[in-house]
């Protein structure tokens, strides 16, 4: 019966789809674009672009406009942003935007947005970058982000806040990091490889019709793991991926059909004590988009797609790595517990926007069919409203589903994907590309969420709702002088997550199994975030940016929370200066420094605390022609 179901719903949305196709009304209407560079929309951080030439997005109809008439809460960085502040990386730039919260880890860094940890989809040129259903996120560089519920998404992966990238270079690696649980560390000498990156960008286009493109990357992290006695191992991290792109665009009588088809594949290869772990993510995804314009006004998007995914070595369960780091256990080696399978993901969707006098609304959703798991549908609606010149109000509502860890898929329960249920009220003030402040209040609700714990495991399913502001401005004071800021505050409250382990105690009256439950707190990173700086253009090519954060106390949680704390988080204080035609036309110099004044602090890791990144200096030369 669900199976017949299934069928019903996937050949109504078809018909639907190729009934929409017969020619019926005018000729779409062109969207407004702004050939701007330099002028960098700001409206909030759920959705994003970074590393663009213009400040321009290209969302439901795939077509470019302005990021204020945009259906969802949108937010572009341009090129030049990205190359006046000397951000390297995806994580240097996001820890600066609104919302976003990166936490260091050994491995890498975990990105929170609005109090939900590794709620991203890294995206480049459209295509996934995330292994499967692990849950693990692959971090490699600057991108550009996308994301919002304000717009249906294409991937069907993780929540509905996408990242889209671009030019990348690997993060400076950590030489090392804790595994004790608060019992201190050791300072001792060695030396390991250097990690890095690299990538090769290839596009082209035939009569603006048909275009290909792609990537293919590696990159390496290395690091070393410490356990509180004189053992230390060298941790290695490497994540190689390719993928390549095709994409039509074509009018066909009065409507626009748009083809997209693509395949990639993204490795996951882990080093810790002497225990490899290797994971493979392959997928072929193909796409059918068609617009057109409806009754004068409105604006009709509809599409489907197909993708399938081949997941070699997903993560079930291993071992908590410190027990097996003791004295006293017989076993060095920890054991993982891995499985090979593919799964199928089909999708419709469609998108409806109008306008009334001067409120622009839309609405839309979409129907997902997982291999795996039931039907799923999602939707979203909001409305834009220009009240006056300087002034404009954006509601967006919108729902999103998760994909599914890959220890749900095969576990022994039943289960319903994680989902979020989102609110996004913004209020902007933008008299001109100068000034510019712009307030967002949000609501996050998440139902069967699941928390990841290395000793616990999955936890439980639980719920949490998320309540929060944004504030973000930029001020140009003089022709010389430029002020920014932004701001983030939030609070959760909800469920606990619950984890409980299994144990089999072999005695002389036979087998008996020994249950251990315990709860933690969720982890929703920092509750304040401010970030603050200025600009200083003294010269027609230099310019200086001196840089201000803090963030709030972090809370941290070990050995099934009977270690618990918060662990203070210092101001940061940071330095960028940029001199274009540096020694010859074209060339540019940046030279910066981040943790100015060498701050001590520790995080949370994944097995312990960490020692924080310590003052770091950094200069990056590039030529362009």
């Amino acid at each position: 019966m669900k199976n017949k179901f299934k069928n019903i719903i996937l050949q109504l949305a078809a018909f639907l789809f190729i009934f929409l196709l017969c020619p019926f009304t005018v000729w779409s209407a062109k969207s407004e674009i702004v050939n701007d560079d330099n002028n960098v929309q700001i409206d909030d951080t759920m959705l994003m672009f970074i590393g663009e030439d213009l400040s321009v997005v290209t969302l439901a109809s795939r077509r470019p406009e302005s990021p204020e008439n945009a259906p969802a809460i949108v937010r572009v960085v341009g090129r030049t942003e990205i190359e006046k502040h000397g951000y390297l990386t995806i994580a240097e730039l996001l820890s600066n935007e609104p919302g976003f919260y990166m936490a260091q880890r050994g491995q890498g860094t975990l990105p929170y947005l609005r109090g939900i940890p590794d709620g991203i989809l890294f995206l480049y040129d459209g295509t996934g970058k995330d292994i499967g259903s692990t849950g693990i996120s692959v971090l490699a560089g600057s991108e550009k982000l996308l994301g919002g519920t304000g717009s249906f998404g294409y991937s069907g992966k993780k929540w509905d806040f996408f990242i889209r990238g671009y030019t990348a270079k690997d993060e400076w690696p950590d030489d090392s990091y804790l595994i004790g649980i608060l019992e201190g560390g050791q300072i001792s000498t060695g030396t390991i490889d250097n990690s890095h990156y690299g990538e090769v960008i290839y596009n082209a286009s035939l009569d603006n019709w048909l275009s290909v493109s792609g990537r293919v990357s590696d990159f390496i992290r290395r690091y070393t793991m410490h356990e509180p006695g004189p053992l230390s191992w060298e941790g290695k991290r490497r994540s190689p991926s390719w993928f390549m792109k095709v994409n039509a665009l074509k009018p066909v009588g009065l409507s626009n059909i748009s083809m997209t088809a693509y395949v990639n594949s993204i490795s996951n290869d882990i080093t810790k004590v002497d225990l490899e772990q290797e994971q493979k993510d392959s997928s072929v995804y193909g796409e059918i988009l068609w617009d057109r314009q409806i009754f004068d006004t409105g604006f009709l998007t509809a599409g489907v797609s197909f993708k399938n995914s081949w997941i070699d070595g997903a993560v079930l369960a291993e071992d908590f790595l410190p027990d097996y780091l003791k004295p006293t256990h017989d076993i060095l080696i920890p054991t993982i517990s891995q499985k090979d399978y593919t799964e199928s993901l089909s999708s419709f969707f469609a998108q409806y926007r109008d306008k009334w006098h001067s409120v622009e609304w839309w609405a839309g959703g979409r129907i997902d069919d997982h291999s795996r798991y039931d039907i799923r549908v999602s939707y979203n609606f909001g409305c834009n409203l220009q009240f006056a010149k300087e002034w404009r109000i954006k509601v967006a509502y919108g729902t999103a589903y998760r994909t599914p860890y890959s220890g749900q898929l095969f576990g022994e329960d039943s289960f319903d994907p994680e989902g979020i249920y989102t609110l996004n009220l913004q209020l902007a003030w933008k008299p001109d590309s100068n000034r510019i402040i712009a307030l967002t209040a949000f609501y996050n609700r998440l139902t069967d969420y699941v928390q990841n714990d290395p000793y616990g495991g999955l936890s439980a399913p639980f719920s949490q709702n998320i309540l929060g502001l944004e504030l973000m401005g930029r001020l140009d004071i003089t022709d010389t002088l430029n002020l920014f800021a932004s701001a983030t505050v939030m609070n959760s409250q909800g469920d606990s997550p619950q984890y409980t382990l299994v144990y089999i105690y072999h005695g002389p009256d036979g087998d008996r199994k020994i249950y251990e439950i315990w709860e933690e707190p969720f982890d929703n990173g920092p509750n304040f975030m401010l970030n603050m700086g200025v600009t200083w253009k003294f010269d027609e090519t230099k310019q200086v940016i001196l840089d201000y954060g803090i963030t709030d106390s972090i809370a941290y949680s070990f050995t099934k929370d009977t270690v618990t704390g918060r662990f203070d988080a210092p101001a940061m204080l940071g330095i960028t200066f940029r001199a274009d035609d540096f020694l010859i036309k074209g060339a540019s110099m940046t030279i910066g420094g981040r943790n100015l004044l060498d701050q001590k602090y520790t995080v949370p890791g994944i097995y312990g605390p960490e020692k924080g990144r310590p003052l770091t200096v950094f200069a990056l030369w590039s030529y362009k022609w």
